[in-house]
């Protein structure tokens, strides 16, 4: 990548000790630069009286600032994350210290997952008002939060997919399960699909889209990393599909009254899904066996499958939609490790035979 072609050093003002708050600004035409001077000094000025800006007031301006270009759901997340902060949204930014943060954190010590995602929202805040010239330090460096573990993802059981391959569903409903476990789709890339999007002549798949929630209302939004890509239709689901597309007369195939399905409507359909699945599995309302499936053990299942198949990372990867090789291989480092018997390998070289040929080895050396 070529460097930029302008580049210039501002002065924005000063710090709370008298340093001044300088910024590099580099752009590839002129026209680019001065805007961008423009925005930096426009965005620097928005910030009132920056020695004396509350947590509350700062926070919500950075969320603002740097989340409201991410995904909506993104943004709702931190939005609603900052409430969290009240006890010391009224503070003066200068005058928090680490224990200040200590103490909301240890107050969410039953939900790791969530201090982990608020430390790390207080590192992004706090480094931004750094570069602000607000602060000289950060004091949410190191924060100490509760071990979180994280769930080990599986793929699906014999017995599970035996079930998932004869359950007696509603048409979308059969629809949906079936682009999870022969796609290996995200749920919202599932939800998201038109008619459109299969070429049964070729036999191919494009993902182009995803469906999102803004609470509850559904909406159509890029995929996770913002490209498309095309994966093959299975020989044994094109009859299935032929049948079930030729009945779809809405733009979107998973639409109620010409409207994109809510979520709570997408969370009563995987309930009815998991129910059916739970009773051929022999559970019933008291004993649910399949509490802990969830769609995207449909996915890792995919990927296990293509593992199996000696499809190579670099092209599971693109059929998954990853942005890059790290969260397949993490995936296919997972397999083998299940795979390999640890305890028979480590059973057969301490047995007393073996233990015998490593003392004879060890003496002859």
């Amino acid at each position: 990548m070529s460097a930029a072609k302008y580049n210039t050093l501002i002065t924005l003002g000063y710090d709370i000790h008298g340093k001044q708050i300088r910024k590099r600004i580099t752009a590839n035409s002129k026209a680019e630069l001065n805007q961008k001077i423009f925005e930096t000094r426009k965005e620097y000025e928005l910030i009132k009286n920056p020695s004396n800006i509350s947590f509350g007031e700062y926070a919500k301006k950075w969320v603002d600032a740097y989340k409201s270009s991410k995904s909506l759901r993104t943004y709702q997340d931190c939005t609603a994350m900052l409430k969290k902060f009240d006890p010391i949204s009224f503070m003066e930014l200068k005058r928090i210290r680490q224990i200040d943060l200590q103490e909301i954190i240890n107050e969410n010590k039953d939900h790791p997952r969530t201090c982990q995602l608020m430390r790390g929202l207080l590192k992004q805040i706090f480094d931004g008002a750094i570069e602000d010239g607000i602060i000289a330090r950060s004091p949410a460096t190191k924060l100490i939060v509760p071990k979180y573990i994280k769930i080990e993802k599986r793929a699906l059981s014999i017995s599970e997919v035996t079930a998932v391959k004869v359950l007696k569903l509603e048409p979308r409903e059969d629809f949906f399960i079936k682009t999870l476990y022969y796609f290996g789709l995200r749920p919202g890339e599932a939800l998201g699909l038109m008619k459109m999007d299969f070429d049964l002549l070729h036999k191919d798949l494009t993902i182009s889209r995803s469906l999102a929630f803004d609470n509850n209302r559904g909406y159509i939004k890029p995929t996770k990393t913002y490209t498309k890509r095309t994966i093959p239709i299975p020989e044994v689901l094109i009859h299935d599909l032929e049948t079930f597309l030729s009945s779809v007369d809405t733009l979107y195939i998973f639409m109620k009254e010409n409207e994109l399905i809510t979520k709570s409507q997408y969370k009563y359909m995987w309930k009815k899904i998991r129910k059916a699945i739970n009773e051929q599995l022999g559970g019933n309302d008291n004993m649910d066996i399949t509490k802990d499936l969830t769609p995207y053990i449909f996915r890792h299942n995919y990927a296990t499958m293509l593992y199996y198949s000696n499809i190579s990372i670099k092209q599971a990867a693109k059929l998954l939609g990853h942005a890059d090789t790290k969260m397949i291989m993490e995936v296919y480092a997972h397999i083998d490790e299940s795979k390999e018997n640890v305890r028979a390998k480590l059973n057969g070289i301490m047995d007393e035979k073996s233990s015998e040929k490593v003392l004879n080895y060890q003496k002859s050396s």
